[in-house]
């Protein structure tokens, strides 16, 4: 199995990227291609301690930032780093392609060089988020601002193959997310989608899920647009650091708080890991024919090693054909 990796992709990048690579290397035996400027690699490479001649790499000039227009990866093509992933990634080069790059740019990508599978309207980047039963798949997590009700029907049944094959969740419940659990809530949009999930007998519809009930309460699937959908993502994420780091300060304050933190510091660090988006380390774009994953911009050594395992585990299982299987 060969995995293209954007080692220019991100905030990080590429020192997050090269140590996180190099260890899940080491862990799964994958074959890594780094994408980007060949010296620029080799010096950070050298001032990190990095074994660079573990990975091949495909050399390119430059790299798209997240203010750059989406465009590039298709106007300048195997001149930058992403639009170097999606041609290996298209001729067969590799089975996957990975970056923490500009949003727009590897969603716009993905759809010109891996192509959507037949039926599907539009790709969503799906999300985990973690709550009190469990993990729930949120999409779209932000790659599609305009939707329509066929989208959001799409959406449901792209997130229902998925979790039916990657997490085997049979019949996965299907949660529209919205301002109020009543049918005539949210938008004339919302509104719409809802009639069009309640009467689409392929998936398992159970109606409108606030934001504030997923954390408690779960959903298999949550569906709703990418604007809606990153804004959640974001408040989930910046909730849950506060949370952390309030529960540190409440166990920081003096000796005696110190001291009975000691008995739940394992427990802790488990949950404390339970919250990170490192722990997956990157989102699926579901609809494509071939495997392209988004890892968060900010994403750390350890987020990438992490999204590297996901994406071997979703290579693996053939997660694209299976939602072509589902939908066809």
């Amino acid at each position: 199995m060969t995995i293209v990796i954007d080692a220019f992709g991100g905030d990080n990048a590429p020192k997050s990227v090269l140590p996180g690579a190099y260890k899940a290397k080491k862990e799964t035996d994958v074959n890594i291609i780094l994408t980007g400027n060949r010296k620029l690699l080799e010096e950070c490479a050298r001032e990190n301690g990095v074994d660079l001649s573990v990975f091949e790499i495909a050399d390119c000039p430059r790299q798209i930032s997240f203010s750059d227009s989406p465009e590039r990866v298709i106007d300048e093509g195997t001149g930058t780093s992403m639009g170097m992933g999606f041609r290996l990634l298209k001729d067969g080069t590799a089975d996957a392609f990975l970056s923490a790059g500009n949003t727009g740019a590897l969603f716009l990508g993905g759809a010109f060089y891996a192509r959507r599978i037949s039926g599907v309207t539009k790709a969503a980047i799906g999300t985990f988020v973690p709550t009190l039963k469990g993990q729930s798949f949120v999409l779209d997590s932000g790659a599609n601002i305009s939707c329509t009700p066929a989208d959001f029907v799409n959406f449901a049944k792209i997130g229902t193959a998925f979790l039916s094959g990657f997490c085997n969740r049979k019949n996965p419940q299907v949660f529209l997310l919205n301002n109020g659990t009543e049918e005539n809530k949210g938008t004339a949009l919302y509104r719409q989608s809802f009639e069009e999930l309640k009467k689409n007998i392929s998936i398992n519809f159970c109606g409108n899920r606030e934001g504030s009930a997923i954390p408690v309460d779960g959903a298999d699937i949550v569906v709703c647009d990418g604007f809606c959908g990153n804004i959640f993502l974001k408040t989930y994420e910046g909730a849950a650091k506060m949370l952390l780091k309030s529960i540190k300060d409440i166990y920081n304050t003096d000796a005696l708080t110190k001291l009975s933190a000691l008995p739940v510091r394992r427990h802790f660090g488990a949950f404390a890991s339970s919250m990170s988006s490192s722990s997956v380390g990157a989102a699926p774009i579901l609809g494509l024919r071939k495997p392209v994953f988004k890892a968060h911009g900010s994403s750390d050594e350890k987020a990438f090693e992490n999204a590297i395992k996901t994406v071997v585990k979703y290579v693996q299982m053939n997660v694209p054909e299976k939602i072509s299987e589902a939908l066809g």
